[in-house]
């Protein structure tokens, strides 16, 4: 089976990404995809808990793992470290790609691309790395998203039908 393992964050429902996965699945049904994405911290905020962090992180893969499955897309998916660079080798360990996909935002707002990412993971991995570029502010996505702000009525019956 061919795995390719998909590093994305904030541009998980890009087109740009999406249109990579498709191509790949064309060429046949003994593809699996594997998904990483690094819980990273929000860019503002006084208090960030760390659990609110990895749920926003698995919100994101469960939402993408959901798109795909409906497409006939065999994926797994995982939250990541926070470091996109240690979750992506981390991830590479433990699904031996055969290649990997790195997703960013666009040049002038990526600090994946200010790190220069997808260069040290080519190097490090020795895997064909493809680089998209994705805009979802300009795009939209795929799936719906409902933002519901709360504090201790969280869980309560009202917002979880609201939901």
């Amino acid at each position: 089976m061919h795995t390719v393992l998909v590093v994305a964050n904030e541009t998980l429902g890009g087109r740009s990404l999406i249109d990579a996965v498709r191509k790949r699945k064309e060429r046949g049904d003994d593809i699996r995809f594997a998904l990483c994405v690094p819980r990273t911290r929000p860019k503002a905020g006084l208090v960030i808990y760390d659990d609110a962090v990895f749920d926003a992180a698995q919100a994101r893969v469960d939402l993408a793992l959901g798109f795909v499955h409906a497409e006939g897309i065999n994926a797994v998916g995982e939250v990541g470290d926070p470091d996109p660079y240690t979750a992506t080798m981390d991830a590479v360990l433990e699904f031996g790609p055969d290649e990997i996909i790195i997703s960013t935002l666009p040049e002038t707002r990526s600090g994946w691309q200010r790190r220069d990412l997808v260069e040290r993971v080519k190097q490090a991995s020795g895997l064909p790395v493809e680089h998209v570029v994705s805009d979802p502010d300009t795009e939209g996505l795929p799936f719906r998203v409902t933002l519901a702000v709360a504090n201790r009525t969280a869980t309560g019956d009202d917002l979880l039908e609201a939901l």
